[in-house]
């Protein structure tokens, strides 16, 4: 399976890797994935699409290929990445298809740059309404097993295969085209001077992801000091935006949605059933027909 031509672009602080693949001189068309997901999450929809657009697929910072800083791991920090890797490949009405985390990176660069995106198709991303004040966190917080097992999980195995056979029973990926399963995975890791692959995605990054993402899932997220709430532009966002839920995904998902649909001047929602929160591994058609409009 064609993967593209990938390279990086060099933020200062974090190098953003990028493939890109399609049909030079079409629409531009723009993916990022979710928490901790390499972009190889969306090949499948990438052989769908190739003839129609000019694809741009984006390894989040300390995902995939991308590199890991110590910090900067707020909404802000990836929304900011996304928007100055846009501005400096100069891409213009682009259609987004963002998933998850990426899919809130996604949405909120484009309520900054909004001129650059035609259109967006985000699939359960991670929303706060910036006009409902916060709740007072807990302590400890309610989410710290979450954190901690995050931080718990195994990140070396002998080769690929120990690896799928290892993570194709969890039920995210139970539904997975078998062909897209063994691809992403191979996205996931890197190969070490032993003979073994090692994650990409260092355990310990994730964690950090994850940490604003359960404050919003539980209405306690709040800025980091002297930032700006990141989510109050998306109340002024115009540009035409899909909100997916599926059918297999938990509740909070699907109460990110009711969020975004309030929130959004310009949304509206589709549902997929049989699928669940990993749909472009499970139904890429899927994902291309609303890529197509």
């Amino acid at each position: 399976m064609s993967h593209g031509r990938r390279f990086a672009v060099d933020l200062g602080a974090v190098e953003i890797s990028v493939r890109e693949w399609g049909s030079p001189g079409a629409q531009p068309l723009v993916t990022v994935g979710g928490t901790g997901l390499p972009s190889e999450l969306f090949l499948g929809v990438e052989q769908l699409l190739e003839s129609s657009f000019h694809g741009f697929s984006i390894d989040r910072r300390s995902q995939g290929h991308s590199s890991t800083p110590e910090d900067g791991y707020d909404f802000s920090d990836f929304a900011g990445d996304l928007r100055e890797v846009v501005e400096r490949l100069d891409l213009r009405n682009i259609v987004g298809l963002g998933h998850s985390a990426g899919g809130t990176d996604m949405l909120l660069a484009a309520a900054t740059a909004p001129d650059r995106w035609e259109r967006l198709t985000i699939m359960e991303p991670t929303l706060q309404d910036p006009r409902i004040p916060p709740l007072n966190e807990t302590r400890p917080p309610t989410y710290q097993r979450a954190l901690a097992n995050a931080q718990r999980r195994r990140v070396e195995f002998p080769g690929i295969t120990a690896a799928i056979e290892r993570w194709k029973v969890a039920p995210n990926f139970r539904r997975a085209r078998p062909d897209l399963f063994r691809s992403y995975v191979e996205g996931c890791f890197e190969p070490t001077t032993a003979g073994t692959v090692r994650l990409r995605c260092h355990p310990e990054a994730e964690a950090k992801m994850l940490a604003p993402i359960m404050q919003v899932f539980q209405r306690r997220y709040r800025p980091p000091a002297g930032r700006p709430d990141p989510f109050r532009p998306l109340l002024d966002l115009r540009v035409p935006v899909t909100l997916v839920t599926t059918e297999f995904s938990g509740g909070y998902y699907a109460e990110m949605v009711r969020r975004g649909l309030s929130m959004l001047p310009n949304a509206r929602h589709v549902h997929l059933d049989g699928v669940g929160h990993l749909v472009p591994l499970e139904k890429p058609e899927a994902v291309a027909n609303l890529a197509r409009g």
